[in-house]
C-alpha cells in the first residue's frame, strides 16, 4: 500500500471512530446506558445510580408528608366543636324521655300513663303555650330580640352540655346532702331513725324542668307548678325548687333553711323529704335561673345519678361519632393518592429499577490457577457497590451443571480444596447485592478452569563437587511422588531426561526419594556448561500428572 493510501485509510477510520462516539454520547442523553466493563466506571454508575435514588427518596418522603398534612387539615375539619353539640343535651333528654316512657308502657304496675306528648320537651313546649295562663307569659318571652332569650332559646340554653353537667353535679350535692342528713341519726314521730336513700335522676322531670326554669324565668314564680302542666308519666303533679341570681342555691335551700336563718324551710324540707324518690335539675349559666323539681311514687323509668351521667357522656361520644361522619361524607374523600405522591413513588421506582439494571450489566473476571496438588486458587474482585460475589464450581465440563461453592463479601480470592489432582475444574462468578430485600445479581462471568497439579520446583541449586561432578539439590514439593530433572549443555536446544539408577552419556541420577534433598551426581565434561531443570510430578491411577518446571540454573564445569 502506498503512503498517500495508507494515510487516507487512518483518515478514514479515525472520522468513523468520531461518529460512532458521537452517536453513543447522544443516546446516552435519551435512555439508560449500560456501563463499561471496567471496576472503576461500573462503581462509578452505582454511586451515580445511589445518588438518584437518595434523591428519589426524599422526594416520596416530602409527598407523603405533604399528603398527610393535607390529610390531617381535612381531618381537623371534621373535629366536632361546642357548636356542633349545641342540641346535643337536648336531643338527649327528648330520647330518654322517649325509651322510658317505652319501658314504663310494658310496666303493668304503672296503671295509668300521660300522653307522650305531655311529657318531651317539644310537647310540654307546645302544650305550655295552649294554656291560657302560660300563653302570655310565653309571648313576652318570644317577644325578645335576643334569640337566646326566647321561650325556645332559654330551653335550649339550660340544656346545653355544660349546663347539663352542671345539673348533674348538683343532684350529686343534693344525695350528699341526704346522706349528711343520714349521719345525724334524726328521728320520725314514732322514734324511728330516719334512713334517705338517695334520689334518683327521673327523664320526666329533667325535661319537666327545663320548660319550667324557662317559664320562671320570665315570672320569678312558680309558674309551671301552678299551671297544672308540670307533671309526672302518670299525670301526678310534680313540685320543685327555684332559685334565680345564685351562684349557690343550695347555700339557702339546705344551709341557711336548715339552720332557720331564712324565711322559709320548704326547699330544705323537700331535699330531705321521705315522701320523694326522684328528681330532675336544670339550671341556666347558673346566676340566672336554677331549678330542682321532685316527686313522689310511681315515678316511672329512673337511673341512679352516676347511671345517668354515664348515659350522657356515652351518647355524646356516640354523637361525635355520628357527627364525625356526616362531616368526614362531606370532605375530600383520599381513596387514591394524589398524582405528586404517584409521580414521586415512580420516580423512586425508575431510580432503583435504574440502580438493578447498573448492578445487572457489569461482568465480573475470575480466574483459577493451581495452588497445589489438591487445591486451586480462584482470585476475584468485588467493585464497590456490590455486597458481594458468589462462584460457582462445575465436574462436568464447561458447560455443565454448576454448583454455588463459595459467596465472599471482601477478599481477592479463596481456595478451593481438596480437589483431585489431575482433574479439570471449571468456574464461574456473578456478583450480587441485596436492593429492597431482593438480591439482584450481576452478568455472569466467563468460565474458568484448570486441573489441580504439583507445583513449581523451587530452590533450585546447582554446585561443583570435590570429584568435578555435578550436585542437583531442590525443595521438597508437598504431594509429589517424584521429580524428573532436565540437563543440556549450553547452546543445545533439547533437553534429556535424567533417569533413576540409569547412566545418560555418563551421568548418573540418585536420591530422587520424596521427602528429602535431592541430589544427583554429574560426571562432568571439561569446559563444559550445563543447563538444568526440574518437574514434580505425582502418580493418579497409574498416571504421572506434572507440575511446572522450576526456573532454568546454570553452571559451568
Amino acid at each position: 500500500m502506498d503512503k498517500k493510501r495508507k494515510t487516507e485509510t487512518i483518515d478514514n477510520f479515525i472520522k468513523k471512530v468520531l461518529a460512532c462516539t458521537l452517536s453513543v454520547a447522544l443516546l446516552s442523553c435519551v435512555a439508560f446506558t449500560a456501563p463499561t466493563a471496567y471496576a472503576d466506571d461500573i462503581t462509578s454508575d452505582i454511586r451515580s445510580a445511589e445518588s438518584a435514588i437518595a434523591t428519589a427518596e426524599k422526594a416520596v418522603t416530602d409527598a407523603e408528608a405533604k399528603y398527610e398534612q393535607e390529610k390531617a387539615d381535612a381531618e381537623a375539619g371534621i373535629k366536632v366543636t361546642d357548636s356542633d353539640l349545641k342540641g346535643a343535651g337536648r336531643e338527649f333528654i327528648e330520647e330518654l324521655v322517649k325509651e322510658a316512657y317505652a319501658n314504663d308502657s310494658n310496666d303493668s304496675s304503672i296503671t295509668e300513663m300521660a300522653a307522650l306528648s305531655q311529657l318531651t320537651i317539644k310537647g310540654r313546649m307546645s302544650k305550655a303555650r295552649k294554656n291560657e295562663s302560660l300563653k302570655p307569659i310565653i309571648d313576652k318571652l318570644d317577644a325578645s330580640s335576643n334569640p337566646d332569650y326566647t321561650f325556645e332559646g332559654l330551653v335550649n340554653r339550660s340544656l346545653s352540655l355544660s349546663n347539663l353537667n352542671v345539673a348533674i353535679g348538683y343532684m350529686e350535692k343534693c344525695n350528699a346532702y341526704r346522706k349528711e342528713y343520714n349521719s345525724e341519726k334524726h328521728t320520725d314521730s314514732s322514734g324511728n331513725v330516719i334512713k334517705l336513700k338517695n334520689y334518683r335522676v327521673s327523664p320526666y322531670l329533667m325535661a319537666a324542668s327545663a320548660v319550667s326554669n324557662a317559664i320562671v324565668y320570665q315570672t320569678k314564680t312558680h309558674s309551671y307548678v301552678n299551671s297544672g302542666e308540670f307533671i309526672n308519666v302518670t299525670g301526678r303533679k310534680c313540685y320543685e325548687n327555684m332559685a334565680w341570681g345564685m351562684m349557690e342555691p343550695f347555700k339557702t335551700w339546705y344551709d341557711a333553711e336548715k339552720a332557720g336563718t331564712f324565711t322559709t324551710t320548704a326547699h330544705y324540707k323537700q331535699i330531705i323529704s321521705t315522701n320523694y324518690v326522684v328528681t330532675g335539675a336544670n339550671f341556666i349559666d347558673l346566676v340566672i335561673m336554677s331549678e330542682q323539681s321532685f316527686c313522689s311514687s310511681d315515678a316511672g323509668t329512673s337511673y341512679s345519678v352516676s347511671g345517668f351521667k354515664k348515659l350522657l357522656n356515652t351518647f355524646i361520644e356516640e354523637k361525635k361519632l355520628q357527627i364525625k361522619e356526616e362531616k368526614k361524607a362531606a370532605m375530600p374523600i383520599f381513596t387514591t393518592e394524589p398524582d405528586y405522591l404517584v409521580n414521586a413513588r415512580a420516580g423512586l421506582d425508575s431510580a432503583v429499577s435504574t440502580l438493578k439494571s447498573t448492578l445487572k450489566s457489569y461482568k465480573p473476571d475470575i480466574k483459577a490457577e493451581n495452588y497445589s496438588y489438591c487445591k486451586l486458587k480462584i482470585n476475584y474482585s468485588i467493585p464497590e457497590g456490590y455486597d458481594g460475589i458468589k462462584i460457582y464450581r462445575s465436574l462436568t465440563g464447561k458447560d455443565g451443571s454448576y454448583k454455588l461453592i463459595f459467596e465472599k463479601t471482601a477478599g481477592k480470592y479463596t481456595v478451593d480444596k481438596d480437589l483431585e489432582t489431575g482433574t479439570r475444574y471449571y468456574y464461574k462468578a456473578c456478583l450480587y447485592r441485596t436492593v429492597n430485600g431482593k438480591v439482584i445479581k450481576s452478568k455472569y462471568s466467563d468460565r474458568t478452569s484448570y486441573r489441580p497439579r504439583p507445583l513449581k520446583v523451587k530452590g533450585l541449586k546447582l554446585t561443583k563437587t570435590k570429584k568435578g561432578n555435578l550436585s542437583v539439590k531442590w525443595s521438597k514439593v508437598n504431594g509429589a511422588d517424584g521429580y524428573n530433572v532436565y540437563v543440556r549443555k549450553a547452546g543445545e536446544t533439547k533437553f534429556k531426561l535424567l533417569k533413576a539408577d540409569k547412566n545418560v552419556k555418563g551421568l548418573t541420577l540418585k536420591a530422587r526419594e520424596e521427602g528429602s534433598l535431592k541430589a544427583i551426581a554429574v560426571p562432568s565434561e571439561p569446559d563444559t556448561t550445563y543447563v538444568i531443570k526440574v518437574k514434580a510430578y505425582r502418580i493418579v491411577n497409574g498416571k504421572k500428572i506434572y507440575g511446572d518446571y522450576s526456573v532454568l540454573r546454570k553452571i559451568k564445569l
